[in-house]
C-alpha cells in the first residue's frame, strides 16, 4: 500500500479458535477491516481465506478468490 493509504493508528487482530474466524481492524484514519476463515494445516500453521474487506468501516467488498494465505503461529509463554 502507498504510504498515504496506510493507517497511522493501532491495528487490532481478533482470532476465534472455536469458529475458525479472524478479523483485522485498522484504526485512524481509514478504519478498514478484513474478515477471514481459518483452516488448520498442522499444529503451527493455518490457511487463511479472506472473505470480506470493509473500507472506512462502511463499504463491504467481497474478496476475490486470490484472497488467501497462511499464518504461522508461535506461542511465547510468560516465562520466556
Amino acid at each position: 500500500r502507498p504510504k498515504f493509504l496506510r493507517p497511522y493508528g493501532k491495528i487490532y487482530q481478533a482470532i476465534n479458535a472455536e469458529t475458525l474466524r479472524a478479523q483485522n481492524m485498522e484504526t485512524w484514519p481509514y478504519f478498514n477491516q478484513v474478515t477471514a476463515n481459518l483452516r488448520p494445516l498442522n499444529p503451527r500453521r493455518v490457511a487463511v481465506r479472506f472473505d470480506y474487506f470493509k473500507i472506512f468501516s462502511l463499504i463491504p467488498i467481497k474478496s476475490p478468490g486470490s484472497g488467501k494465505g497462511e499464518l504461522e503461529i508461535t506461542y511465547l509463554d510468560e516465562e520466556l
